[in-house]
């Protein structure tokens, strides 16, 4: 019965980590819509893909806070794969060479987001099916072992 402990701890710790993340991620969201804003220059911007054809959009760009220089690549809070429009309008409002405005958090000024939002919602999907999957290999082993 030992082997219950293997599937249930990582099947219960998995998902609360994943809605901890998604509920720290809101979290910042939120105080992010509030910090202050500094002008930030665009380095670079550029798409990149994976191995399975996800995109997503890099955008890295520098900015001051009271006489300190700082260089950032945070577009939002959530990372997602993009459709190959959504990644090319991303390119759109962020070409390098840019002037455009970042959010920086006032206690670490290195912390900075082009926009402060995110979807939460495929980490909490994460959660779901990442506690299902445990919870159906614990049944499978369960039922073999009667």
């Amino acid at each position: 019965m030992t082997w219950i402990l293997l599937i249930a701890v990582p099947g219960v710790l998995a998902p609360l980590l994943t809605f901890w993340a998604a509920a720290r991620a809101e979290a910042r969201i939120r105080e992010a819509r509030h910090w202050p804003i500094a002008r930030a220059r665009v380095v670079q911007s550029r798409i990149n893909r994976n191995a399975k054809g996800g995109r997503w959009a890099t955008v890295r760009y520098a900015y001051e806070v009271r006489g300190a220089r700082h260089e950032s690549s945070r577009l939002s809070f959530v990372q997602t794969n993009l459709t190959g429009d959504q990644a090319d309008a991303v390119l759109a409002r962020y070409p390098s060479g840019a002037e455009v405005e970042v959010r920086y958090d006032p206690d670490h000024p290195a912390y900075a987001v082009l926009e402060p939002t995110g979807d939460v919602r495929a980490l909490r999907l994460s959660g779901v099916l990442i506690g299902a999957s445990f919870l159906l290999v614990a049944v499978v082993l369960f039922a073999s072992n009667r």
